[in-house]
């Protein structure tokens, strides 16, 4: 009996742990991390050999103000498939060619960048980095928490099926000799930094781009 009661009690103190980690990571905090475990795994799951995965990319942005963080990037011989997570949760609303879009919580609304139009300039500036047209990539907007869309999103804008979405592809557009040459420059700018300087370097840039805009708006 006594046993029984100790395992009743540690099992109340677990769910009570869990309920209080819940709140402090926001409503939606274990519906994110599944989500996020969902990206990551359907990138692992990918046949090897013909994807070739990398994350936390870093290029410079096209005005030459230091760099954009792209989350994932996918090369394959049909594409090259530029990845945007988004960690919004509660119920989307926006247009494709929106500069903002909302997320509508229980706590109010929060406004952010169009996600769609954040990835295209991912695009942009991968393209002129890399010396190739813009034609041979595809864009991916997943979001990692749970939500519901007020309208109804493109076909690349995603909650889950990301595996499916890359594997749809299956024209040859780009030949090995130009992946390998991709290949070989991302490598070479790896390793030209590590990722904790190449981060540091990234928010350091983009911070003095915020505050010079603060300045020019007072």
């Amino acid at each position: 009996f006594i046993l029984v009661v100790m395992i009743i009690a540690k099992m109340s103190r677990s769910s009570k742990s869990v309920q209080r980690a819940d709140k402090k990571g926001g409503p939606s905090a274990a519906g994110a991390a599944k989500h996020n475990n969902h990206v990551m795994n359907s990138l692992y799951r990918l046949p090897e050999g013909q994807y070739r995965c990398y994350h936390e990319v870093f290029v410079p942005r096209l005005d030459g103000e230091g760099t954009t963080r792209i989350h994932h990037l996918i090369l394959s011989q049909y594409g090259i498939f530029v990845l945007q997570v988004q960690h919004e949760c509660g119920e989307i609303s926006g247009s494709a060619g929106e500069r903002e879009w909302m997320a509508r919580q229980k706590d109010g609304m929060r406004r952010f960048t169009n996600p769609i139009l954040r990835n295209a300039y991912h695009i942009k500036a991968l393209a002129k980095h890399l010396g190739i047209q813009e034609s041979l990539f595809h864009s991916i907007v997943i979001f990692d928490a749970e939500v519901c869309f007020e309208m109804t999103p493109p076909r690349h804008v995603l909650t889950v099926g990301l595996g499916r979405e890359i594997t749809a592809h299956t024209t040859m557009t780009i030949t090995p000799e130009v992946l390998d040459r991709v290949a070989e420059s991302l490598r070479e700018r790896d390793m030209s930094l590590d990722l904790e300087a190449r981060r540091k370097d990234h928010y350091k840039a983009r911070n003095n781009r915020l505050k010079h805009t603060h300045d020019r708006v007072e």
